[in-house]
């Protein structure tokens, strides 16, 4: 048997994607994939809180959970075997991800490559992946084999929100305001999002809405940017309802979801982790998603939303 371990220390939308890529790699050379979101930032203090807790795999059968692969592994050296790992040295068994050097070389365009057939798959029994160069957007058609577990949905369905709306088919407007670390970015920066300028920002994706919309669902990780769109919504002639979920709001300019991990209790950052992934799922769901064409995550549920709505491959080869 071979495996891929797939790592993370970087936000929501990138892990997502980075695990659809690797079901694709999968399929390519047949590796067994083990998720392992045991990192501070996604599980915090509490470690069982992993990938496997909120999501699950449908319909794919080259995976095993990150509890059985190491119970597996350890079994394995008990019985004297040695299994050969990429990068050289790593440690499967740890959180940490260890150095620099090590991370890079997990870190690499070589798996885009084998998937396109250009090379051979590595040699080693256990290859460690953190993500590639560039993002494989196209392989987020495998969100196919990824569903959620029953813990999400259950936090999820209960809203007034999927209750009255999404069960009812009824149409709406997802409008996503990203602020947190972004409001401190310089210009300069590839990220950065004009969200310091809050009128300006707002303003812009606010005159995006389209005027056939009675239903907007409003997201947002900072209450100033909240505020001023309300107050533009109501200041405006539109006749619409406005939602919005209950999610902690921040009034800094950290990143929310990337600082506060080692600082939460196990609880709480469960909830967090479930607020953000029902803002995910109220994207994917939406019939539009306005956002500042900067934000990943707003991104990825937006291809994603195309996917699942999409009725053959034509449609598929737009995304």
């Amino acid at each position: 048997m071979k495996f891929v371990l797939v790592k993370s220390n970087l936000g929501f939308a990138d892990r997502f994607q980075l695990v659809c890529f690797i079901i694709h790699y999968s399929k390519k050379t047949g590796r067994i994939i083990v998720v392992d979101w045991t990192d501070n930032i996604w599980c915090g203090q509490e470690t069982s809180k992993d990938f496997y807790h909120y999501f699950n795999f449908q319909n794919f059968e080259n995976v095993t959970s990150l509890k059985q692969f190491k119970s597996w592994y350890l079994t394995f050296l008990k019985e004297g075997n040695k299994l050969s790992i990429f990068p050289k040295n790593f440690n499967i068994l740890a959180r940490s991800y260890g150095n620099s050097v090590i991370r890079e070389s997990g870190k690499n365009n070589k798996f885009i490559k084998i998937c396109d057939n250009q090379t051979e798959d590595y040699s080693e029994d256990v290859v460690v992946v953190y993500g590639s160069d560039n993002r494989s957007n196209s392989c987020l058609v495998h969100v196919r084999h990824i569903g959620f577990n029953a813990g999400v949905m259950s936090f999820i369905e209960p809203e007034s929100f999927h209750i009255n709306i999404i069960n009812k088919k009824i149409p709406y407007c997802t409008v996503h305001l990203r602020g947190g670390d972004r409001m401190s970015f310089d210009p300069s920066d590839i990220l950065y999002n004009n969200s310091i300028n809050i009128e300006e920002y707002v303003g812009d994706i606010y005159k995006r809405i389209p005027n056939y919309f009675e239903n907007i669902l409003v997201l947002t990780d900072t209450q100033i940017l909240l505020d001023t769109f309300l107050k533009m919504i109501n200041e405006s002639n539109k006749k619409v309802n406005v939602y919005q979920t209950n999610n902690i709001k921040i009034t800094s300019t950290k990143d929310f979801h990337l600082t506060t991990g080692l600082h939460l209790t196990s609880d709480n950052k469960e909830l967090k982790n479930l607020e953000l992934i029902r803002d995910f799922y109220y994207m994917i769901k939406a019939d539009k998603v306005i956002y500042d064409n900067i934000s990943y995550f707003s991104d990825v549920a937006c291809r994603i939303n195309k996917i699942l709505k999409s009725k053959n491959l034509e449609d598929l080869l737009k995304i």
